[in-house]
């Protein structure tokens, strides 16, 4: 869960070429507009989202999935 922590910001595009991948070479789709914003779609809302709140002892950041309840603080 460290590794999570430490590259969150490189979980969407790999989502993409996962996603990508799997859309266009297994199931056989051709590359066009709606499959591209239909993947980015995806892999936006599965990728997780850095949340910022203001404590005494300043700045927090917050990471969250959509799925997990738990998240995890930097």
């Amino acid at each position: 869960m460290k590794y999570i922590k430490k590259f969150h910001f490189l979980i969407f595009p790999f989502l993409i070429i996962i996603f990508g991948t799997l859309v266009l070479e297994v199931f056989n789709y051709e590359a066009n507009t709606t499959s591209i914003l239909f993947i980015c779609g995806l892999s936006f809302l599965l990728s997780p989202k850095v949340k910022s709140y203001e404590t005494q002892s300043g700045i927090q950041y917050q990471v969250t999935w959509l799925f997990l309840k738990k998240s995890f603080k930097e």
